[in-house]
């Protein structure tokens, strides 16, 4: 959404990731460099990848230290505004603008940290955010409040949505309304596997198994017979994307869907409009 957003402000925009899943251990990788992925997932990992797919005009580049990235993206393609994939613990880097995402279900879990609990630090860490927003929020329902611990910050409210189509792994585009009469598996490997099931579920699709994966798994040659073989049965296979850019039309036998998931801010101009009074713009200050 970031992206997106100031990509179409005429901004030369870099998202700089660490890579996770990925084989580069060492230097800069340029995913992209404004047309298109240009690294194979195995090597940038499968977010990398994706978001230089979706946003082909955009600067992706990896490194295991995100400043060596950011210097690559200022000095060889002439950013102008770094975004900083999951970057709230990485005090190496200095940012202009913290947002901080909360689960909207559940925004500090038991307020214990790993392994005791969900979080990744104590929440009064939330003091540093300066933009939080509230995941997977349902529409039309009591919503969360900030804690006390940053109740003057700005936040807002979003949730994750499913497109209408599915899209096949040859790239053949059918909505999912065609799916609804199937058999169909579905397996993700992504945080929250399971909301991604219920999501598919409620557009009604016949789902005969679920597998839930890893996070950033795998597709080895096991886990692909493991497929296969639920896949006995069943009219068709379905995914993320995320899961989908690292798998190949020729895997199985029958067909295998990515349905894409898009974030949906529910004020999204008054998200736009905090965020851009919070960023010290230099140079260049969009309209």
């Amino acid at each position: 959404a970031l992206l997106k957003h100031f990509l179409a402000q005429g901004l030369r925009v870099a998202v700089v990731s660490r890579g996770y899943g990925g084989s580069l251990r060492e230097g800069v990788g340029v995913v992209s460099a404004g047309e298109g992925p240009q690294l194979a997932t195995d090597l940038c990992g499968d977010e990398p990848f994706l978001l230089a797919r979706r946003n082909p005009q955009a600067l992706i580049l990896v490194a295991r230290k995100r400043a060596d990235g950011i210097r690559a993206a200022v000095e060889r393609y002439q950013a102008e505004l770094i975004i900083l994939d999951d970057g709230f613990q990485h005090l190496a880097v200095q940012r202009d603008v913290d947002i901080l995402l909360l689960d909207g279900n559940n925004p500090l879990g038991n307020g214990q940290v790993l392994p005791a609990g969900l979080l990744r630090e104590f929440p009064p860490a939330m003091k540093r955010a300066d933009l939080l927003v509230f995941t997977r929020c349902p529409e039309g329902t009591s919503r969360p409040q900030p804690s006390r611990l940053c109740a003057e910050k700005p936040f807002f409210y979003s949730r994750h949505v499913l497109a209408s189509e599915a899209i096949s792994l040859a790239g053949e585009v059918v909505p999912l309304t065609s799916l609804e009469t199937k058999k169909g598996v579905v397996f993700a490997g992504i945080a929250d596997p399971a909301s991604f099931f219920e999501a598919l579920g409620a557009k009604g699709l016949r789902l005969a198994e679920n597998l839930a994966l890893s996070d950033h798994v795998v597709y080895d040659n096991q886990l692909l017979k493991r497929l296969r073989s639920l896949a006995e049965g069943a009219d068709y296979l379905i995914t993320t994307e995320k899961d989908a850019v690292k798998l190949d039309r020729t895997d199985f036998s029958v067909p295998c869907y990515q349905v894409p998931l898009a974030v949906h801010l529910f004020d999204e101009e008054g998200f736009f409009q905090k965020l851009h009074q919070l960023i010290p713009w230099r140079d260049h200050v969009p309209e």
